[in-house]
This record gives C-alpha cells, structure tokens and sequence, in this order.
C-alpha cells in the first residue's frame, strides 16, 4: 500500500480495503454453501490472479484474501466471522500505518 505520494497511497490503501472487504464477505458465502463451492473457488481465484497480473488496478489483494480464506474456511477451525474480523481488521490496520508512516515521512522529508 505504501508509495511515496499522497494519491498512490490513497488509491492504494482504497483498492485494498475494499478488495479484502468483497473478498471475504465472498468467501463466508461460499463457505456456507455447498462444499464443492469452496473447492472451486481457490483455483479460479488464482486464474483469476494470473489474468489480471498486467492490469494497471491493483486487485491482487482481492484474489490473494479469496483464496486464503476458502482454504482456512475449509478447515472449519474457526467460525467465517472469525476469519473475517481477523482479515479485513488485520488489513484496515495496515493501511492506516501505511497512511501515518507516509504522511509521517512526506512531512519530514518536506524543506522548506
């Protein structure tokens, strides 16, 4: 998420926010349904990932956060609320660091 000006960071920090928030609100559906489902989705997350590697929008994250809860989803270790909290939490925390530390460095690196 982190780019040294202002609205890289915030096109950034956006495009992963909201990618991890859909993507893992798509995979708790999916783990509610039909177990054939969730066996589906990580592959087709990872084509989907591969297609769209030279795109100029950043949806890595989108893919990555798919993928990553179909599998701990199939575990059924924790409840899809949990695994949810965890990474959209996890990510939202990210960028507001991110956000801090760059604003932090463009001010101090600023002369005046």
């Amino acid at each position: 998420v982190s780019r040294p000006h202002a609205d890289a960071l915030r096109a950034r920090g956006m495009a992963r926010s909201v990618g991890v928030l859909v993507a893992s609100a798509l995979a708790c559906v999916v783990a509610a349904g039909a177990s054939w489902l969730l066996v589906a989705v990580p592959p087709l997350a990872l084509g989907g990932a591969g297609a769209t590697a030279g795109s100029r929008w950043y949806v890595t994250p989108f893919f990555a956060t798919t993928i990553v809860l179909s599998l701990l989803l199939a575990e059924h270790t924790e409840t899809a609320a949990h695994w949810f909290v965890e990474r959209v939490g996890a990510t939202l925390l990210g960028v507001v660091v991110a956000a801090v530390v760059g604003w932090a460095a463009a001010r101090w690196t600023t002369r005046p």
